[in-house]
């Protein structure tokens, strides 16, 4: 796979889970973010619970670790539309590749969690994503899968999920995200609203 890189969108975006956080759901909303906040490689990601005013009223300032920048490339997926790299919005070394989203291992492992890494020059297909709504109407009202580049070992597509193993349709602050299988049936914790950090809110 080939991947020329064209322009950043440069826009900061959310990435909010569909899931409903385990406490304080009618409040707060489940965001990816950088756990603790450290800019480094292998720093794991989770979702983060932040007020919905901050989202849909632009109410307090979005750190850093819960902003995302799409980075589009000249690859496809099969069916899906562009892949990106989705670079974070903390900065690196002076001198180093920007953390781009990247799935640990660089294989397609069903349970790898996704964490920051320097974007590659090579072998980054475990860097790239793209963006499909779900195949259900009710559910693409939900949002949209956030697909990698890679399949796992018996060819079935990897989603960023995050895990709700009991089907609770909640999750708590600090979760933890993993690549696994596309659900047969849309389930909202392979669920994500990309929504733009702009000054008019949404």
């Amino acid at each position: 796979m080939t991947v020329g890189l064209i322009t950043d969108i440069g826009v900061p975006l959310y990435l909010a889970n569909s899931l409903d956080n385990i406490v304080d759901s009618n409040e707060t909303m489940l965001i990816l973010s950088v756990k603790d906040g450290i800019g480094a490689s292998q720093q794991p990601v989770e979702i983060t619970a932040v007020s919905k005013l901050q989202i849909y009223e632009q109410l307090g300032t979005p750190t850093l670790a819960q902003q995302w920048i799409l980075v589009p490339t000249e690859a496809f997926g099969s069916g899906h539309g562009p892949y990106y790299f989705i670079k974070s919005a903390l900065l690196p070394p002076k001198g180093r590749p920007p953390f781009v989203l990247d799935v640990r291992g660089g294989v397609g492992k069903p349970g790898a969690i996704l964490q920051l890494y320097e974007q590659k020059q090579t072998a980054y297909e475990n860097q790239l994503w793209s963006f499909s709504l779900t195949n259900d109407a009710m559910a693409a009202a939900q949002g949209v899968y956030l697909l990698s580049a890679l399949i796992d070992s018996d060819g079935y597509q990897l989603v960023a999920d995050v895990p709700d193993p009991h089907q609770k349709k909640t999750a708590p602050s600090g979760s933890s995200v993993q690549v696994y299988p596309m659900n047969t049936e849309p389930t909202l914790n392979q669920s994500w609203f990309p929504a733009f950090v702009t000054p008019e809110g949404l």
